[in-house]
């Protein structure tokens, strides 16, 4: 296993709650299970970072900036 962490959680706002996403494998069940409809360049830019992250061919900081562009792309941030 990689260490996929990242060195700060991405806050993801859920409705009126909020999630703290702290590593890349994470960031990866949440764009494959759980994320909304609007799924942009950013979107599918992260889904491929967190995975390659998650198999040690990226670096996790990598990851968790596209992720977050994402993240601000579908207005959840």
């Amino acid at each position: 296993m990689h260490d996929t962490q990242f060195d700060q959680p991405v806050r993801l706002r859920q409705g009126e709650q909020f999630e703290l996403v702290k590593d890349a494998l994470q960031a990866s069940r949440l764009l494959q299970r759980s994320w909304p409809a609007t799924r942009g360049k950013w979107y599918h830019a992260a889904t491929r970072a967190c995975a390659r992250a998650s198999e040690g061919k990226t670096m996790p900081h990598v990851a968790r900036s596209v992720f977050e562009k994402a993240a601000q792309e579908s207005r959840l941030i």
